[in-house]
């Protein structure tokens, strides 16, 4: 495991999310933030993992659902495509 992935300890305070969505119709923007996603994607992370450095949760458009992690600046960016579909997936249950 990379060191950023170490399991959890104790819970940890170095999430930020930063609702950066610039790109997105006020609606999507609105959804999004209303859904509470990025919350419990932010509080799995700090739950479930020890990070070493503060790590910095994004919503970027990335034409595709997906995610990404860059541990040079330590940023998960969640695509805005893949945060919809999460979206969907809930609605439905």
């Amino acid at each position: 495991l990379a060191p950023a992935f170490l399991p959890a300890g104790d819970v940890s305070d170095n999430v930020r999310t930063e609702f950066d969505i610039g790109g997105l119709t006020p609606m999507q923007k609105s959804r999004m933030l209303d859904s509470g996603v990025m919350e419990e994607f932010s509080a799995y992370l700090r739950e479930t993992f020890n990070w070493p450095r503060p790590v910095t949760v994004t919503i970027d458009l990335c034409n595709e659902a997906n995610a990404y992690y860059d541990p040079a600046t330590v940023t998960i960016s969640m695509c805005a495509e893949f945060v919809d579909e999460l979206i969907d997936l809930s609605d439905d249950l």
